[in-house]
């Protein structure tokens, strides 16, 4: 079941559900609790340790950023690492090639967003076809990753010719 999770959680001395956060992800719903007991640890009692089972983040901690390469402005591949780089943030020690916009996709990138690569096909002229298919090839995987581990917080992907 997607963005399900199976996670063991602290409760407090009061009892109270203390787990806010999973992971860094913002909890939205429990749906069930399997099993509570009580544990000692070091030397403080009374602290229950619960498996939670199915936790659920309905939605996106945060709203989605729209980010747009604009494909016009695209007219080499230095040009595209200058305005993909500006644009989500890469800073000064982007590597401008391949294997470091995968890396940056990747692991860097903060989520949620969606990059929409507009007047496409304009880039992809000035880019070649070889080179345009590896850039988009690049963030596709690096959507599905995201997708495939049911990140809350995704990096979406979408070429767009107005």
């Amino acid at each position: 079941m997607p963005g399900v999770r199976a996670v063991l959680g602290v409760l407090a001395v009061t009892g109270m559900l203390a787990v806010l956060a999973v992971c860094g992800v913002l909890v939205r719903r429990v749906v069930h609790l399997v099993f509570l007991r009580s544990i000692p640890l070091g030397g403080i009692t009374g602290v229950k340790i619960a498996l939670l089972s199915g936790l659920r983040n309905t939605e996106p901690v945060e709203p989605m950023k729209i980010a747009e390469l604009d494909g016009r402005r695209i007219t080499d591949l230095t040009s595209f690492h200058e305005q993909v780089s500006e644009l989500l943030d890469f800073g000064p020690y982007h590597g401008r090639n391949f294997d470091a916009l995968w890396d940056r996709l990747s692991r860097d990138v903060e989520r949620p967003v969606r990059v929409r690569w507009l007047h496409a096909s304009t880039s992809r002229a000035a880019l070649g076809e070889a080179a345009f298919s590896t850039i988009v090839d690049i963030f596709r995987r690096a959507a599905l990753e995201d997708r495939q581990h049911n990140a809350p917080d995704r990096l979406e992907f979408e070429l767009v010719d107005p």
